[in-house]
C-alpha cells in the first residue's frame, strides 16, 4: 500500500501523456532495436509495481458456468472498477442493451489487506451469464491528478469479442466448439524432419474468386474439401493445395481481433478475429469456425503455427493495455512519448513482469483452447532488450521456458518484418525479371523460371527451417497485378504456372525424405557444392548439392567426404521430386547453367523405398518438318515437367514462351488428366515458319562450312546467342563467330522472355576434297577451293597402327595414301613383370603389374617366404615375421604365414578393462590378468550416476515431501515421488470479498474448495473473515443489512417504513398498525360478525366449539356460524333395523344399523363400519330356491310317514322312509352350488388379472347392456404427445413452447405431461429467469392459470426486476377470455381436431401465443375389444371432454357406437345417469374425474394402471390396463352365471330321482328300500358333484370368443336389439336407435334446470339437497356438487321454480339463482 500513492500520482498520470509522432527507430538495423535504453521516471514506476503488485495467479479473465460468473482484473492503479453487462455485442451508445453494472472489489492474498496483488474481482451467482457481454468501467486518476478520469474499455484478457472489439463476451471457450473437436489432437512441429512452413493470411489464402472456395476469406474456407480452381474440378485449391503441396506447416498471419485491415495491428491477443467468421456478430460462431479450421489443417496432418505481434499493439491512446494500467504496459522515453524502434507508433515492455505474464498465459491459452502448435513472434529482436543495466536481457528466452513447462512441444520463433517491409514487399520472381530486364512483371518468363527454379532448389537444399511465403510456388508477383491487395494469393497462377508448382512440390518431398535437412548447419561460405550426410534409418546417406547460377554449364566437383563415385539424380532444372531423374558416375559434375542439382547416392537409393503414389508427366516441344517426318523431330526448348500425386489432376499451361517464329501443328494427348503410376509424356508439335536470312546475315550453304562461319543478327528482339548452351559475344561489327571445334550445331537465338529460335549448321575441321591422292589434282566439295597436285607424299613422323599391323599416313590435305603396313614384333626378356614391345611403340605382350606371389611360408626364425606362381618365372621374396600382436599370455601370429613369433608381451592385455564397482567406489582392472588399471576412488555423483563409472545408486535415506522428493544420503539426487501428505508449509486461508478457500502453502494443495462465506456477526464461521460491511438501507425494523454477509451495521430509521398499515387481529378484537414496526395507527375494537367474517378488517373466525353430527356441523362459540365438517361418528337417527330371512315373496337382510339423517348404513351401533344397502340383501338365487325347497321337502317327509302308517307299516318303517327322504334331500349341495362357484369364478378373474370386489359385481357384469368408455387411459394409452407446434405471428416457437412448458409442468393431466416431455432444446429461452411460478386458478376441463415472477427483465421491450406475468393454457372457449385468438388459428385448430388431435391454447396478459397440438395413440387392443364388446350385444359409447371434432376422429378410429365429446369431469356421472334410463350401464374409467362415474354405473371397471381414488370406487380392476380384459371380465361372469346354474341342477337331479326311492315308492314294483345311511351317501354324492362342477370354472377361456354370438343371442330373445343409424351394427338398448339416444340427450338437456346454492361444504350436504330435489314429483334426477355451488336437475315434466327451491331451503341452504 506504500506505494499507490506514488504510483497512481506519479507513474500512471505521466503515462497518460501522449505524443502523436513516435519516436524514429532504425527499423532497418535490426541490432538497434536491442540497444540500451535509458532509465527513466516511467520504468521506475513500473519497477515499482512489478515489485509489489506482480500477481502470480493465470486465472486472470472470466469463469463462465451455469451457476455463476467469475471476473478477474489487474488494474493496480485503478480507484473504482465496475463491469457492465449487455445483452448484446453492438456498442450502443444508449446502452439499451445493458442488463445492470457490478462493483469489484480488490482481492487480498489470504484476507489479508495490506498484501494486495493489484487484481479486482467479482462472482456473480445464480444466473447464467453465458452469451452475455460485458465491458469495464474504469477511474484512475488523469496527469494532473485533480480528478477522476473514467475509461469505458474491453476486458485485456477477453476471450471473444463483439464484431468491433468493443465488448468482451462471457462464454466458456471449452464448451464452444465444432463437432469431433473432442478427437482433435496436436500435431507438433517435428524438429527431427525438415519442415516446410507455409505463411499465410487468412483472408489472403482465399479472397480470390478464382480460389474455388464458397467462404473467401473466412475461418471456414480451410474446412473446405474438394474445392478447386475456378471450380473446374482439375486443379486442388484450398487444404487440399496445402496438403498436396507437401506443407507440414501452416504459419497464419495474426488472426487475433485486429482494427482496420492491419492484422499485425492488434487489439486484442486473446481474441479471434470476427471478421474472419460467417456471422461477425456471433461470437460462439467465431469460436467455433477458427476451431474448426484448425481441426481441418491437424486432419490433414499440417501443424498450425500462430503469427502474434506481442511487441506492439494499437495506437497506446485506443489501447486496452493502456486504459487498465496506463504507463505500463508500453515503453516511454523521458519527454513522455512513446519510445519505439520499429515504424509501428509503440512497442510493449517486455521488461515488465505483468506483461510477460500476459504472453505467456495467452500462448499457453491458444494452445490449450485452440491446439494451436507454436507461435512466431513478429518484430521478435523488440522482444529482448538492452535494459538500465549492462547485460542485455532475453526476457524471450524467459517466455519460453515458462511455456515449456507446460507444452514442451510447443515451437517458438520469430522475424523481424516491419510495416515498411510488409508494405513495399516485393517477390523474387519480380527481382528476377526486373535483373533480366524482362517484360512485364508477373508476366511467364522462360528464362526468368529457370533461375526461379534454381533458387528455389537451392533454398530447399539448405539445412534448417524452411519458410516460404503464400504463392511464392506460384511465381508470385506484386507489380502488375489484377489483385489490389498484394499479398492475395491469385489461385489462377496456379496453372499458369504448374510446373514451377509441381518443381516446389518436389522439393517438399525431398526435404521430408531427408532428416538431416532439418537442423541448420554450415555448410561452407562456398554455396556452389556441398555434401550432407544422413544416419536416419530408412533415408538416403548421402546428399550434394552442386549449384551453378551462371549463364553457361559448369564442371563442379562434389566435395570429397565420401567415396560415393555413383549418384541419382532427384531434382535438376526442371524437375524435383522423390523419382530418380538419371544417374551420374564420378566426382565431377556437369551441371547446367542456372541449375541447382541435387544428387542422393546410389548405394542407399536402392535401399529407400519411393512412394508409388507419385507420378510425373513430361510435356515436350518440338519441332518437325511439318510431313511427319519423325527423324527431323527436334527440342525446340527444354521439356517441362509436372509431379503430382497418383490420382490427382494436373493442367498443361498454356502460357509457355513459343517464338512467334513458329506454329504449333497438333498437340498429343490433351491439355489436362489425371496423375498416373509411371511416366506420361506429351508432345506439341511446331513448325518453322521463317527462313535463316529473317533473322540473321551470313548462314548460305544451308548451314555447311569448313573451318568456321561468321554470321549477323538482324532481329533486334534476340539479344542472346548460344551454340551447345554456350554464350557467344559478338565482335565490334556485331558478328559471331562458330569455328570447327564447335562441329556440328544447333544455334539457338533468344530473346528477353526466354523464347528462342534455332538455325542449324555444320563446320568441318578440314576440306573434303573430291580426290584422296594428293599426288593428282582436287577441288572442296563444301567450298570448292581447289588443291593443286603434289611432286610426292609427306609420311608423318608418327605411327598408324591397329591391333595387328602399324603403317604411316601422308599429311597432305586431303590425302589418305599411306605405306606398306607391317605385323607387330618385339624381343622377350622373360621377365614377367617387362613388356614385349613394337618399333611402333604397340605391347605386343603386356607386362604384369606384379608378380603373382603364392601363399608366405614360415622359415621358422621369424622369417617367410613366398614365389611368383607365373610360368618361367622364379622371382621370390622373403621377409620378416610381421603382424599380430604379442599379449600377456600368447605369442604375436604373423598376419602372412599365421605362425606365432617373438616372445610374450606381459604389459599387453589381452582382455577389456572393466570397472569394479562397490555403492561407493570403482575401480578399473584388466579382465585377462586381473592387473590393475586405476586405483580406487569414490564415485562422482551426477544425476544418480556416476560420472566416471556410470553405477547408477540404488538411492536410499531421506525424506519425501509435498513439494519435494526424498534427497539420496548416497548421490544427494532426489528420488522416487513427492509425498502429498508431508507439508513442509501450513494450511491457510485464500479470501475474497464473498468466497474462501484454503490451501497449503507449500504445495498449493486444496484442503476446503472454494465456497462462500458462513457469515456469523459479520465474520466468517470458517476462516474468520471480517467483512467489510456495504450496501443495504436502514429503515424502521432494522439498520442497513450488509449485502455481503446479510449482519445489520448501522441503526434504524424509524420514520421511514417498509411496510403498509395492516391489521393486527386476535380471536375477538383488531387494530390497524403498520407490519413492519408495529406502530399504531387506529385503536383495538371487537369484531363485528357477518357469516364468519369481520365487516370490518375481513377477519375469518378460526371457529371453535359446538358439537356437528352426521347432518349437522358444530356451531362457532365465538361468531355463532355453521362451520367444520360433519361428524359421521354421531348419528342421531340410527335406529336398529333386525335381521329377517328371505321368504319366497321378498329378499331377506342381515341385521344392520340405519341413520335416518343421513341414509347410511353401518354393522354396528357406533357408526364406524358402514355398509352398502346391497351387503345387507341376503339369499338371492339360491335362497330362494332354499325358501321353496325345504318346505316342500320336510311336508314330502311327513306324507311318507302318515302314508306308510295308514298303509299299516310299522312305526319303525314309517319313521325309516320320512327319515330317509329328510337325509337324501338334505339341502348341502344347495348351499354349495352359489358360493362355490362364486368362489371359483373369483379365482379365474384373479388369474387373468381381473379382481371382483363382491360376488354381487360378478353375478351382474354379466348382465350390462351399454359400455361407458373413458378415451384417455382407457381406449387410448393415456401417454399423448406434442404433433405440431403452431406459433402466432410475431412469436418464436421457443417462448411458445418454454411458456407452455413452464405452466403445464403444474398439471397433472396427461395432455399436460406431454407437453411438458416433449423432446425440444429451446435455443433462446425468453423466460430462463422466472424464479416463481404459483397457479393462481385450474378450471375443471377447460385450462389452467398461472401467475410468474422474474429476476431479471431479457428483452429491451420488457419490464423491470421482479416483473410479473400471467399465463394462460387451455381450450379455444377458455383462452378466448383471456385474449384476442385470429381467425386463422381457429380454423387450424378444427383441422387439427379433424385429425384426431387435441389444439390447445396458449397466452399471455399481453398477447395470444399460438396451438400445440397433442394426440394420444390409440392402444393397440382397443379397436379389437370393442369389436367384442359388440359382438356380445353391448353398446359402446366413448365420453370425453375432448372438443368433438378430435373425440369424433378417435372415435371412428376404435369403432364405438357412439362419441360423446365436450364432457368435463363432473358432467360424466349425468351422462352414465341418462344412458341407465336405456339400459344396465357398465362403466370403464382409469382416473379421478372417472371415479363418479364409475360410481353411478351399475357396475364398474377400473384400469389397473389408474389412479387409487378410481380404483377405490369401481366394482371390479383390470389390473393389466388392457381394454380386451372388460370383454373377459363379462365372459367370466356369463360362465359363472351358468355354473351356478349346473350346480343346481345337479343339487336336484338327486333328489328328484332319490326322494321317491326314500320314500318307498318303488319298493312294491321292485322292492327297492333305501337305507338312511344310502341317503346320506347319495346327499354327498350330490354335494360332490357340485364342487366339482364348479372347478370346471378354472377350464373356461376367458379371452374365446366362440361364444360370444350366444350371447349377443340371448339379448336379442329378450327383445334388446338397437339398430344403429348405419344399420351395420346390432347392440342391446331398448329397440331405440343410436340417433334416438342422441335426440333423446338432447331432450334431456333441454329438461334440465341449474340451481345456484349457498351453504354446501361437503358430500353430505350434497346428499341432503340430492334427497330433497328427488322427493319432487316430476324430478327424475339431480347432480349435486357443493364445490360448484349448484345442483343440475333433470325433469321429467315441468316443475315450478318455486317447488325446487323451497325444497331445498326447507333443508337449510339458501337457493341464489335457478336457470
Amino acid at each position: 500500500m506504500k506505494y499507490l500513492k506514488k504510483i497512481i500520482a506519479v507513474a500512471l498520470a505521466a503515462g497518460m501523456i501522449i505524443s502523436n509522432a513516435p519516436v524514429a527507430g532504425s527499423a532497418a538495423n535490426q541490432n538497434s532495436r536491442a540497444s540500451k535504453r535509458n532509465h527513466n521516471w516511467y520504468d521506475k514506476c513500473a519497477d515499482d509495481i512489478d515489485e509489489n503488485y506482480t500477481y502470480e495467479g493465470s486465472d486472470l479473465g472470466i469463469e463462465a458456468t451455469e451457476y455463476y460468473t467469475t471476473f478477474k482484473i489487474w488494474a493496480p492503479s485503478a480507484t473504482d472498477i465496475k463491469v457492465n453487462i449487455y445483452r448484446k455485442g453492438v456498442n450502443d451508445d444508449d446502452e439499451s442493451s445493458k442488463v445492470g453494472s457490478y462493483t469489484l472489489e480488490k482481492m487480498f492474498t489470504n484476507g489479508n489487506r495490506d498484501a494486495w496483488t493489484g487484481v479486482w474481482t467479482i462472482q456473480l451467482v445464480g444466473g447464467d451469464l453465458r452469451g452475455f457481454y460485458y465491458n469495464y468501467t474504469i477511474s484512475t486518476t488523469d496527469i494532473t491528478g485533480a480528478h477522476d478520469t473514467k475509461y469505458q474499455v474491453a476486458d485485456p484478457y477477453s476471450i471473444a469479442v463483439s464484431a468491433d472489439g468493443k465488448r468482451s463476451y462471457i462464454t466458456d471457450p471449452d464448451m464452444v466448439s465444432p463437432d469431433g473437436w473432442e478427437n482433435d489432437k496436436h500435431i507438433y512441429v517435428d524438429t527431427a524432419k525438415a519442415n516446410n512452413v507455409y505463411k499465410v493470411s487468412i483472408k489472403d489464402f482465399s479472397t480470390d474468386t478464382s480460389s474455388g472456395t464458397t467462404s473467401n476469406g473466412k475461418y471456414s474456407a480451410f474446412t473446405e474439401k474438394g474445392a478447386t480452381v475456378n471450380n473446374a474440378g482439375e486443379l486442388s485449391s484450398g487444404i487440399d493445395y496445402l496438403k498436396e503441396l507437401g506443407v507440414t506447416t501452416v504459419q497464419l498471419a495474426p488472426f487475433s481481433d485486429y482494427v482496420s485491415d492491419d492484422e499485425y495491428v492488434v487489439a486484442n491477443f486473446n481474441a479471434p478475429e470476427p471478421d474472419y467468421a460467417s456471422d461477425a456478430s456471433n461470437s460462439e460462431a467465431i469460436i467455433k469456425e477458427c476451431k474448426a479450421m484448425i481441426q481441418a489443417l491437424h486432419n490433414a496432418g499440417i501443424s498450425v503455427v500462430m503469427e502474434m505481434p506481442y511487441t506492439h499493439t494499437v495506437t497506446p491512446t485506443e489501447s486496452v493495455f493502456e486504459k487498465v494500467v496506463p504507463g505500463y504496459y508500453f515503453r516511454h522515453n523521458t519527454n513522455g512519448t512513446y519510445y519505439t524502434t520499429t515504424d509501428y507508433d509503440n512497442e510493449c515492455a517486455t521488461e515488465r513482469a505483468m506483461y510477460r505474464k500476459y504472453v505467456e498465459n495467452s500462448m499457453k491459452y491458444w494452445a490449450e483452447v485452440y491446439h494451436i502448435d507454436g507461435f512466431s513472434i513478429d518484430l521478435v529482436d523488440c522482444f529482448d532488450t538492452k535494459g538500465y543495466y549492462a547485460r542485455l536481457d532475453k526476457w524471450l528466452d524467459e517466455v519460453k521456458e515458462n511455456v515449456a513447462k507446460t507444452d514442451p512441444r510447443l515451437v517458438i520463433w520469430g522475424d523481424n518484418y516491419t510495416k515498411t517491409d510488409r508494405q513495399n514487399k516485393t517477390s523474387i520472381y519480380d527481382n528476377i525479371i526486373s535483373s533480366i530486364n524482362g517484360s512485364t512483371y508477373g508476366a511467364r518468363n522462360e528464362k526468368a523460371i529457370k533461375m526461379y527454379k534454381q533458387q528455389a532448389a537451392m533454398k530447399y537444399a539448405t539445412p534448417g527451417i524452411l519458410y516460404m511465403d503464400a504463392g511464392e510456388e506460384m511465381c508470385s508477383s506484386v507489380e502488375g497485378t489484377t489483385q489490389q491487395d498484394k499479398s492475395v494469393l491469385e489461385w489462377q497462377k496456379c496453372i499458369d504456372y504448374t510446373d514451377v508448382v509441381s518443381y516446389y512440390r518436389g522439393l517438399m518431398d525431398i526435404r521430408k525424405a531427408f532428416s538431416s535437412l532439418a537442423d541448420s548447419q554450415n555448410i561452407s561460405n562456398n554455396k556452389e557444392a556441398y555434401v550432407l550426410t544422413n544416419t536416419t534409418e530408412g533415408e538416403w546417406s548421402t546428399m550434394a548439392v552442386l549449384n551453378n547460377d551462371t549463364a553457361d554449364d559448369k564442371e563442379i566437383a562434389i566435395p570429397a567426404s565420401r567415396e560415393a563415385a555413383d549418384w541419382v539424380i532427384i531434382a535438376n532444372g526442371e524437375s524435383a521430386g522423390l523419382v530418380s531423374l538419371g544417374e551420374v558416375s564420378g566426382s565431377t559434375v556437369k551441371v547446367p547453367a542456372y541449375t541447382t542439382m541435387i544428387l542422393v547416392d546410389k548405394e542407399s537409393s536402392l535401399q529407400v523405398s519411393v512412394p508409388e503414389e507419385k507420378g510425373r508427366v513430361i510435356i515436350d516441344y518440338l519441332r518437325t518438318d511439318g510431313y511427319g517426318n519423325s527423324s527431323f523431330e527436334t527440342p525446340l526448348r527444354e521439356s517441362i515437367t509436372l509431379y503430382g500425386t497418383v490420382g490427382t489432376g494436373f493442367v498443361v499451361p498454356q502460357n509457355v514462351n513459343i517464338s512467334s517464329y513458329y506454329d504449333l501443328i497438333n498437340a498429343e494427348y490433351g491439355k489436362k488428366g489425371i496423375f498416373e503410376s509411371g511416366t506420361i509424356r506429351l508432345r506439341y508439335y511446331y513448325s518453322a515458319k521463317y527462313k535463316p536470312d529473317d533473322l540473321v546475315d551470313g548462314i548460305v550453304n544451308d548451314g555447311h562450312y569448313c573451318e568456321e562461319v561468321r554470321f549477323k543478327v538482324t532481329d533486334p528482339a534476340y539479344t542472346e546467342v548460344r551454340v551447345d548452351d554456350k554464350k557467344l559475344t559478338p565482335d565490334s561489327n556485331g558478328y559471331y563467330t562458330v569455328s570447327y571445334a564447335d562441329k556440328e550445331q544447333t544455334i539457338k537465338l533468344i530473346d528477353n522472355n526466354g523464347c528462342n529460335v534455332q538455325l542449324y549448321i555444320k563446320v568441318l575441321e578440314n576440306h573434303i576434297p573430291n580426290n584422296n591422292d594428293c599426288t593428282k589434282d582436287s577441288v572442296c566439295t563444301i567450298c570448292g577451293k581447289v588443291f593443286p597436285a603434289q611432286t610426292s607424299h609427306k609420311y608423318s613422323d608418327s605411327w598408324s597402327k591397329d591391333d595387328t599391323y602399324h603403317w604411316k599416313v601422308c599429311e597432305n590435305d586431303g590425302c589418305e595414301v599411306t605405306s606398306t603396313k607391317t605385323e607387330h614384333s618385339g624381343t622377350d626378356d622373360g621377365d614377367c613383370t617387362t613388356p614385349v614391345i613394337c618399333e611402333c611403340g604397340q605391347i605386343v605382350t603386356a607386362a604384369k603389374a606384379e608378380h603373382t606371389y603364392g601363399e608366405w611360408k614360415s622359415n621358422g626364425d621369424g622369417t617367410h617366404t613366398r614365389k611368383c606362381t607365373i610360368q618361367g618365372c622364379t622371382a621370390e621374396e622373403t621377409k620378416d615375421c610381421e603382424g599380430g600382436e604379442a599379449t600377456c599370455t600368447k605369442k604375436a601370429v604373423c598376419t602372412y604365414c599365421n605362425s606365432e613369433y617373438g616372445a610374450l608381451n606381459p604389459s599387453n592385455h589381452s582382455g577389456s578393462v572393466e570397472w569394479v564397482q562397490t555403492e561407493g567406489t570403482h575401480q578399473k582392472k584388466y579382465e585377462c590378468c586381473g592387473a590393475e588399471y586405476e586405483a580406487v576412488e569414490s564415485h562422482k555423483w551426477e544425476n544418480g550416476h556416476c560420472s566416471v563409472c556410470g553405477y547408477g545408486c540404488e538411492h536410499t535415506g531421506g525424506e519425501a515431501t509435498c513439494t519435494e522428493k526424498a534427497v539420496c544420503a548416497i548421490c544427494k539426487l532426489p528420488y522416487g515421488k513427492v509425498d502429498a501428505n508431508n507439508h513442509t508449509g501450513t494450511e491457510e486461508y485464500i479470501k475474497t470479498s464473498t468466497t474462501h478457500e484454503k490451501k497449503y502453502t507449500c504445495c498449493g494443495k486444496v484442503t476446503l474448495v472454494k465456497e462462500n462465506h458462513k457469515w456469523k456477526d459479520g465474520v466468517c464461521e470458517i476462516c474468520d473473515y471480517k467483512c467489510v460491511h456495504t450496501g443495504g438501507e436502514a429503515n424502521c425494523t432494522s439498520g442497513a443489512i450488509c449485502e455481503n454477509c446479510g449482519m445489520e451495521y448501522t441503526d434504524k430509521e424509524p420514520s421511514k417504513h417498509t411496510g403498509n398499515p395492516e391489521w393486527v387481529q386476535t380471536e375477538d378484537t383488531h387494530k390497524k398498525a403498520y407490519d413492519c414496526c408495529g406502530l399504531e395507527v387506529s385503536a383495538r375494537e371487537e369484531h363485528i360478525w357477518e357469516a364468519g367474517v369481520c365487516k370490518i378488517c375481513a377477519y375469518h373466525c378460526q371457529h371453535t366449539g359446538g358439537e356437528a353430527t352426521c347432518i349437522q356441523k358444530a356451531q362457532c362459540a365465538i361468531c355463532n356460524e355453521e362451520y367444520g365438517t360433519y361428524n359421521l361418528g354421531v348419528h342421531k337417527g340410527l335406529k336398529l333395523v333386525e335381521g329377517k330371512a328371505a321368504t319366497k315373496a321378498e329378499e331377506g337382510n342381515i341385521e344392520y344399523w340405519h341413520c335416518e339423517d343421513c341414509d347410511r348404513y353401518y354393522v354396528e351401533d357406533n357408526g364406524y363400519v358402514e355398509i352398502q344397502k346391497a351387503d345387507t340383501v341376503i339369499a338371492k338365487i339360491a335362497d330362494k330356491v332354499s325358501g321353496v325347497f325345504v318346505p316342500v321337502v320336510i311336508g314330502i317327509a311327513a306324507v311318507t310317514i302318515i302314508v306308510w302308517l295308514l298303509a299299516g307299516q310299522s312305526a319303525g318303517f314309517a319313521l325309516a322312509r320320512g327319515i330317509s327322504v329328510l337325509v337324501i334331500s338334505c339341502p348341502c349341495a344347495l348351499g354349495l352350488a352359489t358360493p362355490v362357484a362364486i368362489m371359483v369364478g373369483n379365482g379365474v378373474g384373479a388369474k387373468n388379472g381381473i379382481m371382483f370386489k363382491t360376488a354381487i359385481s360378478l353375478e351382474q357384469t354379466g348382465k350390462m347392456q351399454i359400455a361407458a368408455l373413458d378415451k384417455t387411459g382407457t381406449i387410448t394409452a393415456g401417454e399423448p404427445v406434442v404433433t405440431d407446434v403452431v406459433s402466432a405471428d410475431g412469436i418464436t416457437d421457443d417462448k411458445l413452447i418454454s411458456i407452455a412448458k413452464l405452466l403445464e409442468a403444474r398439471s397433472e393431466h396427461p395432455l399436460a405431461k406431454a407437453v411438458v416431455n416433449y423432446d425440444y432444446i429451446v435455443k433462446q429461452n425468453d423466460y430462463s429467469d422466472i424464479i416463481s411460478i404459483d397457479v393462481s386458478n385450474a378450471v375443471a376441463g377447460n385450462g389452467l392459470e398461472a401467475s410468474a415472477q422474474y429476476i431479471k427483465a431479457f428483452e429491451a421491450d420488457s419490464a423491470d426486476i421482479s416483473d410479473k406475468i400471467s399465463l394462460y393454457g387451455g381450450n379455444a372457449d377458455y383462452i378466448s377470455k383471456k385474449a384476442t385468438i385470429p381467425q386463422e388459428y381457429i380454423k387450424k385448430s378444427y383441422e387439427l381436431s379433424g385429425d384426431g388431435k387435441t389444439p390447445m391454447f396458449f397466452a399471455t396478459d399481453k398477447e395470444f401465443l399460438g396451438i400445440i397440438a397433442v394426440a394420444d395413440t390409440i392402444k393397440e387392443d382397443s379397436p379389437k375389444a370393442i369389436k367384442e364388446l359388440k359382438d356380445m350385444g353391448l353398446y359402446v359409447v366413448m365420453i370425453t371432454g375432448d372438443n368433438e371434432r378430435s373425440a369424433n376422429a378417435i372415435g371412428k378410429i376404435a369403432g364405438v357406437n357412439e362419441v360423446i365429446a365436450g364432457v368435463l369431469p363432473d358432467g360424466k356421472e349425468k351422462e352414465i345417469q341418462r344412458l341407465k334410463k336405456y339400459g344396465k350401464v357398465i362403466m370403464v374409467g382409469d382416473g379421478i374425474n372417472d371415479a363418479p362415474a364409475l360410481t353411478s354405473a351399475d357396475i364398474g371397471i377400473a384400469i389397473g394402471a389408474g389412479t387409487d381414488v378410481a380404483i377405490d370406487a369401481a366394482d371390479v380392476v383390470i389390473m393389466k390396463n388392457c381394454l380386451s380384459d372388460v370383454a373377459a371380465a363379462i365372459r367370466l361372469s356369463h360362465r359363472t352365471i351358468r355354473n351356478i346354474h349346473e350346480n343346481l341342477f345337479w343339487a336336484f337331479i338327486y333328489n328328484i330321482i332319490g326322494i321317491p326311492l326314500a320314500a318307498g315308492v318303488w319298493i312294491h314294483l321292485t322292492g327297492w328300500e333305501m337305507n338312511p345311511m344310502f341317503g346320506a351317501a347319495a346327499m354327498s354324492l350330490s354335494s360332490f358333484c357340485v364342487v366339482t362342477n364348479a372347478l370346471r370354472l378354472n377350464l373356461v377361456k376367458i379371452y374365446d370368443t366362440a361364444r360370444d354370438e350366444v350371447y349377443k343371442k340371448k339379448a336379442a330373445r329378450k327383445g334388446l336389439i338397437v339398430k344403429t343409424t348405419d344399420n351395420t351394427d346390432n347392440s342391446p338398448v331398448n329397440n331405440i336407435t343410436s340417433q334416438d339416444i342422441n335426440n333423446k340427450r338432447k331432450e334431456d338437456n333441454k329438461m334440465t334446470k341449474t340451481m345456484n346454492i349457498e351453504g354446501m361444504m361437503c358430500g353430505h350436504c350434497e346428499a341432503r339437497v340430492k334427497k330433497a330435489l328427488e322427493s319432487v314429483d316430476g324430478v327424475s334426477g339431480a347432480v349435486v356438487s357443493h364445490e360448484k355451488n349448484e345442483a343440475v336437475v333433470t325433469l321429467a315434466k315441468e316443475v315450478d321454480d318455486e317447488v325446487l327451491k323451497k325444497a331445498v331451503e326447507e333443508q337449510d341452504y339458501k337457493v341464489v339463482a335457478i336457470n
